[in-house]
Parts: structure tokens; C-alpha cells; sequence
């Protein structure tokens, strides 16, 4: 939704049945008990694959799944006002306590030694601050920026590359109308191509109740690559945008 500053999209809390389709997740068999002892076992918690970009969707339906391994959480590592985050342990207490995330893609790629990570780490952290709130994303680009507010912020690799193949966050909106302004906010900003949008948005609003899924051509206007990809259900009262920043390759 558009939040009160600037006219930028803020992120709430969508349906989870819209996103249902793009989840893969795995579960335990139930344990098979003898018939005169009859009990239900509970079924182990779902988990995120990071195989395909769709699945990045299904963070937003993972709300209860957190981890209780028992260890205490990092202490947040305090940094200067305007600092670029990290995002090894303490670096995303940091973050999650200051409710902020600076991100250095000045030279067009987000490379993992600059966010305090080894080279050969093969997986990003998720960040999800969708219980206590948004948090604020900032990604300085070669020639511009990118800002939104968001509850979740996914980072994309593969331990054969020193630098992320993508960065991912979500927007949404509570009705057509609302996420037709969220998808020109992203042409004016970003450079996402105007005709593809409008042509979408046209479209659906001929048919307010239809399902679609879109991604619109994306924008390089900042230096790096930005898409919009519409997940949009007309019958639900939220729609999703997944938002893709990936270097220009």
C-alpha cells in the first residue's frame, strides 16, 4: 500500500491462500501407531526451497515457522547513522532491531565480502519483520537508489558465485486501484516499462475478479535490473507484488 511519505508502497500482511500456489514445501509422514493406541503426530514444519524465484513467494505464509533451537539471539551490532548493513548474525540483529537495511550495490552487484559473508557462503538469510513491522530497504545502485518498506527481504546465491545472483522483497496492496499507483510508483522510479504496465492494468480492470500472474518488463534506470511480478487475485483482499533486483548482466 502507499505509505505517507513520498507516495511509496508500504507492505502488510497478505492472504495466504493467494500465494498457496507458488509454496513448495515438505512434510513429515505422520508416524503409523498401533490401532488400540490411536494418536495424531504432527506433521514437521513447511520449508523454504530456494530452487526456482516463484518459491521466494512463500515466505509470506510462513509466518509461524520460526526456529527454536534454544541458542540466544546475537546481540545487534550498532553502526553509524547511513552505514551499509551486514548480514551475518549480529549485522541482522542490527538490522532488525533499527528496523533499517542499507544495502551497497553501487557497483552493480552486491557482493557477499561486503556485507561482512565469505565468498563461498552457497546461501542468503531471509529477514522477517513482519511480526513487530516493516522495516526500511535502501539499496544505493550506480545511478540512483532503491526504497521501499517491507516486512521481508530475501538475498539469492549460490556458493559458486562471490556476489548475489538477487535480492528480493515484497510489496502489497489492498485493492486493484492501490496496486495500479504501486506499479506506476515502480515505472516512475525505476525505469519498469510503462506500456507493459499499462497494458496489465488495463486489462485487469476490465476483469476486476480474474487471477493473473504477470511480470512486467523490468527497468534498469537505477543501474541494476528491477522487476515487477504481479501476483494478483481479484476474489482476495490483498495483492502481492514480488519485487527482483538482479545485477545487469
Amino acid at each position: 500500500m502507499i505509505g505517507p511519505q513520498g507516495g511509496r508502497p508500504t507492505v502488510g500482511l497478505p492472504d495466504p491462500v493467494l500465494l498457496a500456489p507458488i509454496l513448495r514445501s515438505r512434510r513429515m509422514k505422520p508416524v503409523a501407531v498401533p490401532a488400540i493406541r490411536t494418536r495424531r503426530v504432527p506433521s514437521a514444519p513447511s520449508v523454504l526451497t530456494r530452487a526456482a524465484m516463484a518459491v521466494l513467494a512463500c515466505a509470506l505464509v510462513l509466518t509461524g515457522c520460526t526456529s527454536q533451537s534454544g541458542r540466544p539471539e546475537p546481540a545487534p551490532r550498532s553502526s553509524a547513522p547511513g552505514a551499509y548493513s551486514l548480514l551475518d548474525e549480529a549485522g541482522v540483529a542490527q538490522i532488525r532491531a533499527s528496523r533499517t537495511i542499507r544495502l551497497d550495490m553501487r557497483s552493480g552487484r552486491l557482493e557477499k565480502t561486503s556485507v561482512g559473508l565469505d565468498p563461498a557462503v552457497g546461501l542468503g538469510p531471509d529477514i522477517d519483520t513482519r511480526r513487530s513491522g516493516t522495516l526500511r530497504l535502501t539499496i544505493s545502485t550506480p545511478s540512483g537508489e532503491i526504497g521501499d518498506d517491507t516486512g521481508y527481504v530475501r538475498f539469492d546465491t549460490t556458493s559458486g558465485r562471490t556476489d548475489f545472483r538477487e535480492v528480493t522483497y515484497f510489496l502489497t496492496a489492498t485493492s486493484l486501484d492501490e496496486l495500479a499507483r504501486v506499479i506506476r510508483d515502480g515505472v516512475d522510479r525505476y525505469g519498469i516499462d510503462r506500456a507493459s504496465a499499462e497494458r496489465w492494468i488495463e486489462s485487469t480492470e476490465l476483469r476486476p475478479k480474474s487471477r493473473s500472474s504477470f511480470s512486467i518488463t523490468s527497468g534498469t534506470s537505477t543501474g541494476v535490473s528491477v522487476n515487477y511480478d504481479v501476483r494478483y487475485d481479484g476474489t482476495k483482499a490483498t495483492q502481492v507484488v514480488i519485487v527482483h533486483v538482479n545485477p545487469i548482466d
